[in-house]
């Protein structure tokens, strides 16, 4: 990667840089200078500046996503927070929420939520009991900034699977503007708006924000009407704080379906006909308390809290007499403890920084199904509960061994229990309940060495570990194709586990920020949807061997920078900046008795974007920005049926200040591309109906949007 980067610097002209300037290494956005000193700050809450810091102690890839995107261009869910960011790849099913986000091929299979990544809020737990997570739940205009820890690098978080960690830290009284309008709307009648009040005052400061989104995205039955109020208050006392923080979130979308692929070229703004007739969407009402308390010790921070989650939730999907999922009704609680201890120590004569913690969490949840007829609730199918609970314990030591040099060893270990609970069947030999207990146990090695404080290169292997979820070991099976015999099928799965080596490197070299990842992960057992041996769709399943390994990279150039003119204290020009990002995700089966060593279906294997904006002193800016697929990907694990590849164009302006007026005008698709969204990955497109086949879901044809905001 250095290499490269003395190269470009050799081919570009060079300008003065403003050293002030603050940059993430991992996607490298433009940072506004940040003086931390003689300015009050939460303990439970770090300054995007600590953040930063953090990263740069990490062996490993860390991104830290400020909420600029939020500010200066249409945003509406996670793919907007994560785009641009290394190793990440997300996809909508039906131009809602972001259904798959995924790292380093975590999480493949997901339909309707994440899971293989733990997110996180100020660093205590935002995933249900089993590992999946509603990304709805909370507003990211209450963001703050995220940090995306990839794979091990989330050991500081208690995270154990493949994917790693996304911490997402709010905006508080401390942070936030005192007070914040602002109205937002675009094509396809999308229309919303949101006001936040910040206030602090001596040791207390709350931030509370109420907003309303609706859109109607480009395709047919795509209405979606989502609320959410946010707030957090905090208490300092003595060397300790306190910080309550209260959720509530309510959704009601409409699900367009899945189209084929012939279907979403000949036109892309159709809906699924099952999706019309049978009302598919998702309506669901949230509420989530927790409490976090911080006190700082001699060289260090511990923290404390408790989380309790309720979820209300009706989901309406395909109902047959062969397939007799319908209408699901689910209400869950979700409640966990958290203890975090962050310290320094002298081991062997050296700096030590030791992380250590546990959490405990317990989810119950009671799902009945119904017919599906025509959108209406017919009789009662399957009425069960489920139970889990999961309790990592995770230590890691970095000790300083010499001046630029560090190493860093952890482990966790992880018990996890799942329940279920069949409360109507109507076969007398059907399996009431099933108990199953997971024990896991996750080592991490690794090195960093700063060359200077702008120049690291790391290395880490570790291993990782995941649960199945309540998704992959629970299906609806008819009897004998009676609609009234309906039973729950228990799938006998284990955790799937992988051993993963990344070497990589930071820099900052001029005009040049760059980062590059290299990883190759050794997996068994991973869960994946495929067929046997014989053709025959066997659902989710452990697949023996498989291999995930690719790149993320990162790089911003400023190929213009904002120099001051001496006499009359005035810039000369503003800044243009560059920021990209590449990632490769190659992933394929290990010798394989069905599928060889085919490539693993669901993930685009070339991915880049970026960004070119340029900016002036007084806040104006503009710039285009690209998101391109750069080759076709397989759907089905055969390799037989595929999506294609694109690119995406749109662009970007508006003014930003400090206070008073803001607003943007941001454009997206303006090429107007048809293409892929999202896919739902099958095991073999051979042996499905057409039908089967309506896995692709188009993304939104060109569309514009714009927004005004008043800050006092």
């Amino acid at each position: 990667m250095k290499w490269i980067l003395y190269l470009t610097l050799l081919c570009c002209p060079v300008f003065p840089i403003d050293k002030a300037r603050t940059d993430s290494i991992g996607v490298m956005d433009s940072l506004p200078p940040m003086v931390v000193t003689g300015k009050a700050f939460s303990m439970t809450t770090p300054p995007l500046q600590s953040a930063l810091e953090r990263k740069n102690a990490v062996p490993g890839g860390v991104t830290v996503k400020n909420a600029d995107r939020f500010e200066k261009g249409w945003s509406a869910n996670f793919q907007d927070l994560l785009e641009n960011t290394p190793g990440v790849a997300t996809q909508s099913n039906g131009s809602g929420e972001a259904s798959k986000v995924s790292i380093r091929g975590s999480g493949i299979q997901s339909e309707d939520q994440p899971i293989g990544i733990q997110f996180l809020l100020d660093g205590f737990p935002f995933n249900q009991g089993d590992g999946e997570v509603s990304l709805e739940d909370f507003d990211l205009h209450s963001l703050q900034y995220a940090e995306v820890y990839r794979g091990a690098n989330a050991f500081k978080y208690g995270a154990y699977t493949l994917g790693g960690a996304i911490n997402l830290v709010p905006l508080t009284g401390l942070s936030a503007p005192p007070l914040s309008l602002r109205l937002h709307g675009g094509s396809f009648g999308g229309l919303g708006g949101d006001i936040s009040i910040a206030r602090s005052k001596g040791p207390l400061d709350g931030y509370v924000s109420v907003s309303d989104q609706y859109r109607d995205k480009s395709r047919d039955h795509s209405r979606e009407n989502t609320g959410h109020v946010f707030g957090d208050m905090g208490l300092k006392f003595g060397n300790a704080e306190n910080r309550l923080y209260v959720l509530f979130a309510a959704l009601d979308r409409q699900s367009p379906g899945g189209l084929t692929k012939e279907e979403l070229i000949d036109d892309p703004t159709q809906a699924n006909n099952d999706a019309l007739v049978q009302d598919f969407g998702t309506s669901f009402k949230v509420i989530r308390l927790a409490d976090k308390l911080a006190w700082s010790i001699k060289n260090g921070l511990v923290d404390v809290g408790a989380i309790w989650t309720y979820r209300n939730q009706i989901t309406r999907s395909f109902y047959s007499v062969e397939d007799p999922e319908g209408i699901n009704y689910l209400h869950s609680n979700n409640a966990a403890l958290v203890l975090n201890v962050n310290d320094s120590v002298r081991q062997f004569g050296c700096r030590a920084d030791i992380t250590a913690g546990t959490s405990v969490a317990y989810e119950n949840e009671i799902q009945t199904n119904f017919q599906n007829l025509n959108g209406q609730r017919g009789d009662s199918t399957a009425s069960f509960s489920d139970q889990t609970i999961n309790i990592p314990v995770y230590v890691e030591d970095r000790l300083q061994i010499m001046h630029g040099l560090s190493i860093i060893a952890g482990f966790q270990t992880i018990y996890s229990f799942r329940g279920f609970d069949n409360n109507l069947t109507a076969d007398s030999n059907a399996v009431k309940s099933k108990h199953l207990i997971f024990l896991g146990l996750n080592p991490k090695f690794g090195a960093l060495y700063e060359w200077n404080k702008h120049n690291q290169s790391f290395i880490n292997v570790c291993r990782s570990w995941q649960p199945p979820s309540f998704e992959n070991l629970i299906a609806l099976t008819s009897t004998n194709g009676a609609a009234k015999q309906i039973n729950l099928e228990y799938s006998l799965l284990v955790p799937q586990s992988a051993w993963t080596a990344e070497i990589g490197s930071r820099h900052e070299l001029g005009r040049f920020d760059g980062e590059l990842s290299l990883y190759h992960s050794w997996l068994s057992n991973e869960l994946l949807a495929i067929n046997d041996a014989h053709g025959n769709n066997i659902g989710t399943a452990n697949v023996p061997k498989s291999i995930h390994q690719g790149i993320e990279a990162g790089l911003d150039i400023e190929i213009l920078n904002t120099r001051i003119d001496p006499e009359n204290k005035r810039p000369y020009c503003g800044s243009l900046l560059l920021k990209q990002s590449y990632t490769l995700n190659d992933f394929h089966f290990d010798d394989n008795p069905t599928y060889r060593n085919n490539r693993i279906a669901g993930i685009p294997e070339h991915f880049y974007q970026a960004d070119l904006v340029y900016a002036t002193k007084q806040g104006w800016y503009a710039g285009p920005n690209v998101q391109w697929s750069m080759a076709r990907f397989p759907v089905d694990q055969a390799g037989i049926l595929f999506a294609d590849p694109y690119a995406l164009i749109g662009f970007s302006s508006g003014f930003r200040g400090e206070k008073g007026l803001s607003f943007y005008v941001d454009a997206r698709n303006l090429a107007n591309i048809r293409y892929a969204e999202g896919v739902e990955p099958i095991p073999d497109a051979r042996t499905v109906s057409t039908e089967d086949l309506q896995v692709f879901y188009p993304g939104d044809r060109i569309n514009f949007a714009a927004s005004i905001e008043w800050r006092f």
